[in-house]
């Protein structure tokens, strides 16, 4: 992945053309600030939305709340701001790119559906080493919020929606450039080097934020699974960027939150 901001500075556009051109466009530019933030406006709008519906008052995804909590302690409390941050954090980057503004929706379509198909690698992950779906997430929901969440699928929904973006936002957008910038800029070690070691400790601490132990039995194929999980979207990251990440993940857990409680109910 390009590192932000530097090497986003002054990119030349890549033009559409046919055949390979057109797919390296359409990497490129799904890469890129603008068609991440308009990928994922739209979910962090839901999610708001199903906040205000779904939750109590105080109420958020955990990995919103740990952001919000670091605004607070720096004397700008706000439970929202994170959400204002990555928004404020893609624009200011599309503007010190000096890329055009113009909307490739086609290129928005495909990220949907490259998303999707992202998804399913760790829906085999979670089926080979933690038994099933269900397994593997029994403890998201306690974790991203209060367990006075009712259990109706839109609440699930936005409880889905929410962990893709935040989740991504917190172990991969900033911790992992942040580990890859003091191993790189502070250490000198290569960049590969970087991004080894970042993706490795955000993937530990990934799979410990969900407290894989809490459900008591199964607490190994939990960790496992999260740290697979966790090195499969560090890696969606550096080679795909925020926008796939978030999505995939996001799809991930729209699958085994919603759509198979639903087909088993």
């Amino acid at each position: 992945m390009e590192q932000w901001p530097s090497s986003s500075v002054g990119s030349p556009p890549v033009r559409l053309g046919a055949g390979r051109n057109a797919v390296a466009d359409y990497l490129h530019h799904s890469k890129r600030p603008w068609h991440v933030l308009l990928q994922l406006l739209p979910a962090i709008v839901l999610y708001e939305l199903g906040t205000l519906i779904y939750f109590s008052s105080g109420e958020a995804i955990f990995a919103q709340r740990l952001l919000a909590d670091v605004f607070h302690a720096l004397g700008v409390p706000g439970l929202h701001l994170p959400a204002v941050l990555l928004v404020g954090v893609l624009l200011i980057w599309q503007f010190l790119s000096g890329e055009s503004w113009r909307p490739r929706w086609p290129i928005v379509v495909g990220m949907f559906f490259e998303s999707w198909l992202l998804a399913l690698p760790v829906v085999v992950i979670a089926l080979i080493v933690s038994g099933g779906l269900t397994a593997a997430v029994q403890t998201d929901v306690s974790v991203a919020t209060t367990s006075s969440l009712p259990q109706s699928w839109p609440a699930l929904l936005t409880v889905a929606i929410g962990a893709g973006i935040y989740e991504e936002m917190l172990f991969r957008f900033i911790l992992i450039l942040a580990i890859h910038a003091i191993v790189v800029d502070a250490l000198r070690l290569r960049s590969f080097t970087g991004y080894a070691i970042a993706i490795a400790i955000s993937s530990l601490m990934f799979a410990f934020y969900h407290n894989p132990f809490a459900a008591g039995e199964g607490g190994w194929g939990r960790m496992i699974f999260y740290t697979l999980a966790g090195v499969y979207f560090g890696l969606l990251f550096v080679a795909r960027g925020l926008g796939i990440a978030a999505g995939a993940h996001a799809c991930y857990d729209v699958i085994a939150l919603v759509l198979v409680p639903s087909a088993a109910g």
